[in-house]
């Protein structure tokens, strides 16, 4: 039997693994034909961990849903930046309030579109989940 450990196998670790369970494969198939019998390939707690989040990772773009969730996500992020900056700016002490209106301006510009970005996934979300409910 073959272990291979993916939690803490590098490329030569995994290469010399292949080679052997090659080696072990010509050894009970000698002509390799048909694939031997009996093969088996364990994963350490690591590895499996490692295979679940890859999983889950790779399920979680291929769904719409998840992806205009995790798009939402980043906007509000993003939303609480630019606000953080508005209020930097607002107690900023050493600016003008020509300077300060000229520097928030650009920043609620940005909150605007980042806004309007929100909304809009909010609403496909909204028609993604009907469609998904029907």
């Amino acid at each position: 039997m073959i272990s291979i450990d993916l939690g803490s196998t590098n490329s030569v670790g995994f290469q010399a693994a292949t080679l052997q369970t090659k080696a072990v494969a010509l050894e009970s198939n000698p002509l390799g034909d048909t694939p031997p019998v009996g093969v088996k390939v364990e994963l350490s707690s690591a590895g499996i961990a490692k295979a679940n989040s890859a999983q889950s990772n790779s399920d979680d773009s291929t769904n719409p849903i998840k992806v205009l969730e995790k798009r939402m996500k980043e906007i509000q992020k993003q939303i609480a930046e630019a606000q953080a900056q508005l209020q930097a700016i607002e107690a900023n002490k050493s600016l003008t309030a020509n300077e300060k209106q000229a520097e928030s301006g650009a920043i609620e510009a940005t909150l605007a579109q980042l806004n309007a970005a929100l909304t809009t996934a909010s609403n496909a979300l909204v028609k993604l989940e009907e469609q998904q409910g029907q």
